[in-house]
């Protein structure tokens, strides 16, 4: 049974000063549940008062009891009892009544001002006022745990849409549309209720309108855990008759639907399409909730077009939308041009790369071979990936795309199912020309070769025209129409504004690339260019800008590091990338060491696993030797849980140590690694040497059981080695403060358990 209502209007009430000030009287509120009747949680054992509240609910209207004055509230099969002090007016108890009704019907309007009146779940304004509710209370990514695994924060919003409901609502009266609709709602309450407990979540419910749910999770550790929790409310969806027949008496009475007839079981079987997007909280969100929640929602909303358009009563996570539910719309053999239908509004961008698979071709299809009288099957046709295609121009539903390898006589059938390739920030750059900027932009292969010549230069600048978190204005074909708008009024004016010899690439509808000459400025007069470039302000727009200098390149140079045009253009990309993300600035000037690090934290911030290892390695490549980015990488390895990774984990974890052997951090993440290796001796000695960092730093929490799995199986093996005092100290600590977040650490903590009991039993 949903009581929210009901505890709601019994709080307001009790609480109302404005009510209950000027009549201090005793006031018991009781509800009516399976023939009992409940004050709060707790049943009414008194049989007078039993009998009383039997005899006023058997009354038509309200009326009063010796000194008892009761007031009926059927809608809640509640009642309203107040103790009327003796010789109490009329005039004073009708006075109370009125007063009574008015604190009633107040509480009624502010309920409703939050909450959906069919299913009690929040409307859209409860819905938004709680997300940034829980938004303020979700624990975010603090920058001092850059260097530790830390425990991070997400969250998601799952938009849920119940399948063919117009066709029900067709088929059959629209008051069972209604009961469907609250007997769905009351499911899945009581289902959260039990996934908060299990999944150790918070869920939150709201109804928008129609047929269509949100549910908003807080507190998850990961994506997995989102779509995993999506996936079982889709099957508590599916394995149960909704309205049930428990819940049919109660909708029913509250509904008034004693004059329709209600489907047979058979006909009250629905499923549901999920839309899931989800989010890694973190500072920078403090600001902007509501933002942050018109994002998360357009990303949902999306998902569960998809899920819709590849065949409903399924989970779509929006993440997952460019990686497998792209497909090609049609193609152009005369250009080398491909549509497909990835835009916009699910992220596609420029310089994306995808494999292109006919769906024949698509894996799992069966090979068979008919004779005169049976089919056998020969094999399953494998995954064979016909051609290669980048995207040169996003639009609101659609992406342009060239062709850059492709095989067969037709590797671009209508439907072909796509797969996004991982590229990290290097994306290609090709060609593409735009008319109205011929005359003052070069192609970026010439801009490229021109890079030959590096003593000619004082700068480098990337510079992109990105759009404003919901400033786009919506009645415009695509964004990308508002942005080489923009884009064609900053090139001319740049032109006005900058040296002469400056040098003009073009990459592509929003982003350009410059290049400083050493006869028009020195370094000092091009930072200023920079500022001046950075203040320029277009609206609902931001001015990114990446720059690399000379000096850094002549560091670069005396480093040994590479310096080829390949390579100082994914510099300065490089810085854009950086700048592009941060809250507080437009300008990275590209620093060998920090840019490069906290390129490799953005991406990890994203949860871009894939594209940081490729950045890694990229830089590796180039010469770079940094101790943060070994354990920046060590430590994303560590996080996906997967022994495969441990191995290479401990082989950047140490390398950092290599490095600098003075951070202690690093220590204790190689510590973590070797236990989950069962290298126990040599992380219990890792520990050791890092407690001091971990008591200090406020963190000793994210290696407490860690800590203690090393020191329990060290005490195991050698009982002289580390004292009963620590070992108990150790066992105690990671008991109350550890949280398990994989199947080992749920192990490590059983056995920290039992081990810790066996000690007390031995006294």
């Amino acid at each position: 049974m949903d009581l929210s209502y009901f505890n709601f209007l019994a709080g307001y009430i009790l609480d109302d000063t404005s009510f209950t000030e000027r009549y201090p009287w005793k006031i018991a509120i009781y509800r009516l549940y399976e023939n009992s009747w409940y004050e709060g949680d707790k049943p009414v054992a008194n049989s007078k008062i039993m009998s009383l509240l039997h005899k006023a609910w058997g009354c038509k209207k309200d009326q009063k009891f010796q000194n008892i004055h009761i007031t009926r509230l059927e809608n809640l099969d509640a009642i309203i009892a107040t103790i009327i002090p003796p010789r109490t007016r009329h005039t004073t108890i009708s006075d109370f009544s009125k007063r009574l009704a008015m604190s009633i019907s107040n509480a009624e309007h502010k309920y409703y001002a939050m909450h959906d009146k069919l299913t009690r779940l929040y409307n859209r304004v409860g819905f938004e006022k709680e997300f940034q509710r829980k938004l303020a209370e979700t624990n975010v990514l603090d920058s001092a745990n850059r260097n530790s695994t830390s425990s991070r924060k997400y969250i998601a919003l799952l938009i849920l849409d119940i399948d063919h409901f117009k066709q029900l609502n067709d088929s059959y009266d629209h008051s069972f549309g209604d009961a469907v609709l609250k007997a769905f709602a009351w499911r899945i309450k009581d289902f959260s209720a039990e996934l908060e407990t299990v999944e150790n979540v918070g869920i939150t419910l709201g109804r928008q309108g129609g047929e269509e749910f949100e549910i908003l999770l807080t507190n998850l550790s990961g994506k997995a855990q989102a779509i995993k929790i999506a996936e079982l409310f889709r099957e508590k969806i599916n394995s149960e008759v909704i309205p049930s027949k428990s819940q049919l008496p109660a909708i029913v009475k509250e509904l008034q639907l004693e004059h329709i007839k209600i489907p047979p079981e058979r006909e009250r079987h629905i499923r549901a399409s999920i839309g899931c997007a989800v989010l890694l909280v973190n500072s920078r969100m403090d600001s902007v909730a509501d933002q942050t929640y018109a994002e998360l929602k357009r990303k949902a909303d999306a998902a569960l077009y998809r899920a819709k358009a590849d065949g409903r009563d399924r989970v779509c996570n929006y993440d997952h939308i460019l990686q497998k539910h792209g497909r090609v719309i049609r193609s152009f053999p005369e250009v080398s041009l491909v549509a497909i239908d990835l835009g916009e509004d699910v992220g596609a961008m420029p310089g994306d790369v995808f494999e292109v698979t006919p769906v024949e071709f698509s894996g799992g299809y069966e090979l068979t071979r008919e004779d005169a009288r049976s089919t056998r099957l020969l094999g399953i046709i494998p995954r064979i990936p016909t051609a290669k295609i980048v995207v040169v121009e996003t639009q609101r539903e659609v992406s342009f795309c060239r062709v850059i390898e492709s095989t067969g006589n037709d590797p671009f059938p209508h439907n072909a199912s796509l797969r996004k390739i991982p590229c990290g920030i290097n994306t290609p750059i090709l060609d593409v020309a735009v008319p109205e900027l011929e005359s003052a932009l070069c192609s970026y292969s010439a801009f490229e070769k021109g890079l030959n010549q590096l003593s000619d230069f004082t700068g480098l600048v990337f510079i992109s025209i990105e759009p404003i978190c919901g400033g786009v204005n919506c009645t415009e074909r695509s964004a990308s129409e508002v942005q080489r708008k923009h884009l064609h009024a900053f090139v001319h004016g740049l032109r006005i504004i900058l040296p002469p010899k400056t040098i003009f690439g073009y990459v592509d509808y929003k982003t350009i690339v410059l290049k400083f000459h050493q006869l028009d400025a020195d370094e000092k007069i091009t930072r200023k260019y920079i500022n001046q470039l950075a203040s320029i302000s277009i609206e609902n727009h931001r001015v990114i800008i990446g720059a690399l200098l000379k000096d850094t390149l002549e560091n670069i140079v005396r480093e040994g590091l590479s310096y080829s045009p390949e390579a100082i253009l994914y510099y300065v990309r490089l810085a854009h990338f950086v700048a592009k993300k941060s809250a507080t600035q437009n300008v990275e000037i590209f620093d060998i060491t920090e840019t490069c690090k906290q390129a490799i934290y953005d991406l990890r911030l994203e949860n871009r696993k894939s594209d940081m290892l490729l950045e890694y390695h990229r830089l590796s490549s180039y010469g770079f030797k940094n101790a943060n980015l070994d354990n920046q990488i060590g430590i994303i390895l560590l996080e996906m849980n997967d022994m495969t990774f441990l191995s290479v984990a401990e082989q950047a974890i140490e390398s950092a140590i290599a490095i600098d052997d003075n951070e202690v951090a690093f220590k204790a993440n190689l510590a973590i690694v070797k236990t989950k290796l069962a290298k126990y001796q040599d992380a219990y000695g890792l520990f050791v040497d890092a407690r001091k960092f971990m008591d200090e730093s406020g963190l000793y929490w994210l290696y407490s059981l860690a800590f203690a799995k090393a020191a329990m199986e060290q005490y195991k093996r050698d009982q002289t080695v580390i004292k009963p005092d620590d070992l108990t100290k150790a066992i105690r600590r990671a008991l109350a403060d550890s949280s398990p977040s994989s199947v080992q650490e749920i192990e490590w903590y059983s056995e920290i358990e039992m081990f810790s009991k066996a000690i007390q039993d031995r006294g």
